[in-house]
């Protein structure tokens, strides 16, 4: 539902000077009430109302998350009831011998009576009008900690921090100078919840280097699963070409990460599906040492990322002889890329 209220626009603007007088006031009276039902802390409510406030009498516009988030207030209704008609009282005194004062304290009842009803169109609703996930709009609301969660060359990072903001179907949350650069390699991102099970996904829209913030946008529920992991996964610095045997066939891919559990292969189309096992092969040289591996693998998925490539997921297990000698390069790898970061960090933001 969009909002229609062009025609009380005349009105409104006729007296702006009315509503930006009284704005600190009702925003006042209307924090006291939600606070006696709701259990939201103070300062961010307050910046809320602030929105919500402008939205509807300073600077019209359908601000989705703000009246999302009024609607499923406990008790929203009387507590507007009872601001709207306070601030009616007030508008009496300000019109009081004025031409038409009846006419405009009727058009003055009709708007408060409208958003009244338009925000009833947002109580618990999960469509469209209201894109980002509720726990998010609670977080930001309550200001409380959400983990930053993102990977730079492989490599894991994250960090506690809060949502600073919410613009429409966007938030604003505040990064460290790590989580700028790996921003530079990595637009998504995932934000977890410390106090429920839940995960989110999102997109970097726009950094900030100077504020040190990021504009995430297209954030949705995952499964906390899915980005759990057991063992650091590294991308190698040089091009890996792994073998893989399926049947007397070899086919041939590029190695994009792996661990001591498995890889990730870059490759055209293979004729092997989810559940088959494969002998994989692994030889390169790096720094003094060498890795030379041949084991038993499963491939578990396969991610589509064009027409011609494919990403296909293997796990293993390695002989412990093999294992010491790939964790060996794992490690080594993992010190070159946090070296790597840090140089970027002191080149860009120093």
């Amino acid at each position: 539902m969009k909002i229609n209220i062009s025609s009380f626009k005349p009105f409104l603007e006729e007296n702006y000077s009315f509503f930006k007088e009284n704005k600190v006031k009702t925003i006042s009276t209307l924090k006291e009430l939600i606070l006696k039902t709701n259990k939201i802390e103070e300062k961010p409510l307050e910046k809320i109302l602030n929105k919500f406030f402008d939205a509807i009498f300073l600077d019209i516009s359908n601000n989705s998350e703000t009246f999302y988030f009024i609607a499923n207030l406990n008790s929203i209704n009387p507590i507007l009831n009872r601001t709207f008609l306070l601030l009616a009282n007030s508008y009496i005194k300000y019109i009081f011998k004025k031409e038409n004062s009846i006419e405009k304290l009727m058009t003055f009842t009709k708007v408060c009576d409208f958003y009244i009803t338009y925000l009833n169109h947002y109580k618990e609703s999960n469509t469209t009008s209201a894109k980002l996930p509720k726990t998010i709009l609670e977080y930001f609301s309550n200001s409380k900690p959400i983990i930053y969660f993102t990977v730079f060359k492989g490599i894991p990072i994250s960090h506690k921090t809060y949502i600073k903001n919410v613009d429409n179907n966007n938030i604003e949350v505040k990064i460290n100078s790590h989580q700028i650069i790996a921003a530079k390699f990595q637009r998504q991102v995932y934000l977890l919840t410390p106090d429920t099970t839940k995960t989110f996904v999102a997109n970097i829209q726009k950094i900030n280097t100077d504020t040190k913030t990021v504009i995430l946008d297209n954030i949705s529920n995952i499964k906390r699963e899915s980005i759990k992991r057991n063992f650091i996964r590294i991308q190698p610095e040089q091009k890996i070409t792994t073998q893989i045997y399926y049947k007397n066939i070899t086919f041939e891919g590029e190695v994009y990460d792996l661990s001591l559990r498995g890889l990730a292969v870059i490759s055209k189309p293979l004729k092997i599906s989810v559940s088959d096992k494969v002998e994989l092969s692994l030889k390169f040289k790096y720094s003094l040492d060498k890795i030379d591996i041949t084991t038993q693998a499963e491939l578990v998925s396969i991610t589509k990322l064009d027409k011609n490539r494919y990403k296909y997921h293997f796990y293993f297990v390695l002989h412990p002889k093999d294992e010491i000698s790939l964790e060996k390069y794992i490690c080594h790898r993992e010190q070159e890329i946090i070296n790597e970061l840090n140089q970027y960090i002191k080149k860009y933001l120093f």
